[in-house]
């Protein structure tokens, strides 16, 4: 909230006023309101070269963004390894669902803050479908057998795709087919566990 004081007897805003004015000029500006958006998209596998492509972003603007942000306690960092990974803080979280209020009351949508818009959803699951059954195609058809080695191998590559099906599943998805959908993934992604741990030797 924007907090509005006099200016005091030097013509000198208040500090606070100017703060809060700072962040609302940020996300008045269409790259920094994508650029949190697609954190909150993202959720903790976030991190700056993922986040700047997401966004059509330098990665020069793109880490300049998220040094305002972190300024401002918008965002938290976490390094593991060579890896910075970027999470919102609660403020940080708050700005993102206003964001997403905001853009769906322009785009005349019914809005369900709580929950991924229907579209980015199916987006996620069809590349997440894809990309499944690449390591099928990959590791899993027409094999009759796997070493111990080689089930390791397939067991990392399903991992992140495991994670992004728990995240969804979190999620109350209102719309049927894309419910269905899910399902299925989830099932194929099942079955081919299943197959990979029937294959190991």
């Amino acid at each position: 909230m924007l907090v509005l004081r006099q200016r005091n007897g030097y013509g000198d805003m208040n500090p606070e006023k100017k703060v809060n004015g700072d962040i609302e000029k940020m996300f008045l500006r269409a790259k920094p309101a994508r650029i949190l958006l697609a954190i909150a998209k993202q959720d903790e596998d976030s991190y700056a070269s993922i986040i700047s492509k997401e966004v059509d972003a330098t990665y020069a603007h793109t880490t300049s963004v998220l040094s305002e942000m972190e300024h401002y306690g918008l965002i938290s960092f976490r390094q593991e390894g060579r890896v910075k990974y970027i999470g919102l803080t609660d403020l940080g979280n708050k700005i993102a669902k206003s964001l997403r209020v905001l853009l769906d009351i322009f785009d005349g949508i019914e809005v369900f803050p709580e929950f991924e818009e229907v579209k980015e959803l199916q987006e996620k699951i069809t590349s997440l479908r894809s990309r499944v059954e690449g390591i099928y195609k990959d590791e899993l058809s027409g094999r009759k057998n796997l070493s111990l080695s080689e089930s390791t191998r397939i067991s990392r590559r399903f991992g992140p795709y495991c994670r992004e099906l728990r995240k969804i599943d979190k999620i109350n998805i209102q719309n049927e087919e894309l419910k269905r959908d899910f399902y299925k993934l989830k099932k194929r992604i099942e079955e081919l566990m299943l197959l990979k741990d029937k294959l190991k030797s």
